[in-house]
């Protein structure tokens, strides 16, 4: 549906005033559109804040709301309510007296090229940018300083170990104007970051590093995963507990830290691991 065709729709349902939309988002999460006066979600935006950016959320609909509680919550009773309301014939959930913080993604979206508008009786229409995988390619390259920093260390040389890092890999991917459906052009954009990650860390000194196709268990390494270095203010260090082949030739090599917190990543054999000056 093109944005004339909605405004047409808009304008014959006497509508008074547009509905305003903002995007909505977790740390974790895909941005979803929302009504601004009521801060009011669809079902599908709901369970896309919740369970699908947070496995270990609990959803429980009833006729007039849902209970959401976390996995180790074991009574509902302690749960969040949130209660559905309806909205020119369109239901919706409202978190307008929860206590929930979410982050405001509405310039970020429009500047990608997102734009929403409610239908009554048909909900919020987005639509979607046709962004250029090359474009959605740069804007991921351009973020690995940015927002999503934290999981690519100078020395990550494949798409693998990102996707297998990055929390919620279908954010990354909105955040570049690429949509879930869009696997062909997610595809083509995963190739083009793979080929960039691999370039930027071949320039890089070899000294003091092993490969990971020649990394024994028990080596002890640096700056693995820099969102561990938050544990502690001493200098952390990594100890490797297994490597073996995964699919399409990767290595699945597994970390742990002093305190027993294990990670497992996707790495190319030839990923190279800065090795912990123990002297």
């Amino acid at each position: 549906m093109n944005k004339s065709s909605i405004r047409a729709i808009a304008t014959s349902a006497h509508m008074g005033a547009m509905e305003t939309i903002i995007w909505l988002s977790f740390d974790d999460t895909v941005p979803v559109p929302a009504l601004a006066k009521q801060y009011a979600v669809s079902r599908e935006s709901l369970i896309d804040l919740f369970e699908r950016g947070r496995p270990q959320t609990q959803l429980k609909f009833d006729k007039d709301g849902v209970w959401i509680r976390s996995e180790d919550d074991t009574d509902w009773g302690e749960a969040e309510w949130v209660a559905r309301i309806e909205v020119e014939g369109v239901d919706f959930y409202t978190f307008q007296a929860s206590g929930l913080q979410f982050n405001d993604d509405t310039d970020q979206m429009a500047g990608l090229g997102y734009s929403a508008f409610f239908v009554p009786g048909g909900g919020i229409v987005v639509e979607n940018p046709d962004t250029p995988a090359l474009k959605a390619a740069h804007r991921f390259i351009t973020d690995l300083s940015g927002s999503f920093s934290r999981y690519t260390p100078r020395r990550l040389n494949s798409w693998a170990e990102y996707a297998s890092a990055v929390p919620n890999l279908e954010r990354a991917f909105a955040l570049a104007g690429v949509e879930r459906h869009e696997r062909e052009k997610q595809e083509l954009v995963a190739a083009m970051v793979d080929d960039f990650l691999a370039a930027r860390a071949a320039g890089l000194p070899t000294g003091s590093t092993v490969r990971a196709d020649r990394m024994a268990v028990n080596t002890v390494l640096e700056a693995v995963d820099v969102r561990w270095w938050s544990h502690s203010p001493e200098r952390e260090v990594f100890v490797v507990t297994e490597v073996v082949p995964a699919e399409n030739g990767m290595l699945a090599v597994t970390f742990a830290t002093k305190y027993g917190i294990e990670r497992t990543r996707l790495v190319r054999p030839d990923r190279r691991f800065l090795v912990a000056d123990q002297g």
